[in-house]
């Protein structure tokens, strides 16, 4: 626990408690559980109350790590350089909200031009790669102007490797054949902050090789161009805000896959993913609506 945050160990704990009601029930004798008479590690607990998060940035809160993190490629003398994957991963956060486990996961297989708009592209995911998040597991779809799609697909080919296929993921890892981890943008917002790749560690990082440069501290990016420390979640919570004053928070809902809410006119309200692509239940129009302000906004603030 010394080394970790205090939610990792509730998380721990959370997570064996379910693993060992599991055994119980449907492996009792392989786990040796037979002869307990009651879940007696559901009073397993830890003393944790998770914070609430209310930083909402905005545009330009957003629009300035992008630049920051192109122009600062290299963060440290002993660190690869940042790969384009990854800055296509930060670029895709800040344009459309997704949660980084399907976004960072995306086959190009995926991506479909928008037959509603010319030039626009549309991602989607099923409701496999959506489960596990607020969304409750339903299918999603999302359209993509055409001067956002241009950024993304521009780091997408960046990094390809000449002489070798292009890699079948949206966002590619610069390692291997898979697709850029959402632990790498976690770890690139952590070192922008010049903070541990482990958010426990609040001290600045320190270069561990020996040389002239061993022990120099990170350099505190974000803080020496004035920007506020964020997290992915925090780009959700911006879109919302940013379209809902605009009376776009029914794009906005439908954007970021939220639940539907009754009470509100079409713009202001989503009903629940039914479908995968065009049908009316993903209400592609209402969120193309949304993606053309906010992605314009970004773009003219980048």
């Amino acid at each position: 626990m010394k080394a970790n945050t205090v939610s990792a160990g509730h998380r721990s704990v959370q997570q064996g408690k379910e693993a060992l009601s599991w055994a119980w029930r449907y492996h009792a004798g392989v786990s040796g559980l037979a002869d307990c008479q009651y879940e007696w590690w559901a009073r397993w607990s830890i003393e944790y109350t998770p914070g609430v998060r209310d930083h909402v940035p905005t545009v330009t809160d957003l629009a300035r790590p992008l630049l920051v993190a192109e122009h600062h490629r290299t963060l440290g003398a002993t660190e690869h350089a940042t790969g384009d994957g990854t800055l296509g991963a930060l670029w895709a956060l800040v344009l459309t909200g997704q949660r980084t486990a399907p976004l960072t996961a995306t086959k190009r297989v995926r991506v479909y031009p928008c037959n509603e708009h010319a030039g626009w592209m549309a991602v989607n995911w099923t409701s496999p790669e959506m489960k596990g998040g607020k969304s409750g597991g339903r299918p999603h779809s999302l359209p993509i102007p055409s001067e956002a799609w241009a950024v993304i697909e521009r780091y997408r080919k960046a990094a390809e490797v000449p002489g070798e296929a292009p890699s079948p993921y949206l966002l590619p890892s610069i390692r291997g054949d898979g697709p850029v981890g959402q632990s790498a943008l976690n770890q690139l917002l952590y070192r922008l902050e010049g903070r541990a790749k482990d958010p426990a560690k609040s001290k600045p990082v320190t270069r561990r090789k020996r040389g002239s440069t061993a022990g120099k501290p990170r350099e505190e990016l974000l803080e020496r161009y004035g920007i506020a420390p964020f997290v992915p979640h925090d780009v959700r919570r911006a879109i919302a805000t940013f379209l809902d004053e605009r009376r776009l928070g029914g794009a906005a809902s439908a954007i970021l896959a939220h639940k539907a809410a009754r009470s509100e006119d079409e713009r202001e309200r989503v009903e629940h993913v039914t479908r995968l692509h065009y049908a009316k239940g993903q209400r592609m129009t209402l969120k193309a609506e949304g993606m053309e302000v906010w992605c314009q906004a970004v773009l003219v603030a980048y």
